[in-house]
């Protein structure tokens, strides 16, 4: 799911979200976030728009990470 929002067409990108959040020592934290809003999609408690929003909130407030979604994700 992180690579779709983050653009599965652009590697270097997806690359350096997982390392940064690696290194950062919240890989864990983080990957149970991503789970839960997964879960609300699929459970159809939340729209995919939101989620993607929400996971794009995470990276930038959690981990300074800034990228706009992909639009073939949204």
């Amino acid at each position: 799911t992180l690579y779709q929002i983050l653009d599965g067409d652009n590697s270097d990108q997806y690359m350096i979200a997982v390392r940064k959040i690696a290194h950062s020592g919240e890989l864990e934290s983080f990957y149970f976030k991503l789970k839960y809003y997964e879960t609300e999609v699929r459970q159809g408690k939340m729209p995919r728009e939101k989620m993607a929003n929400t996971i794009i909130k995470i990276l930038r407030e959690d981990f300074e990470i800034y990228f706009k979604p992909s639009n073939k994700y949204m």
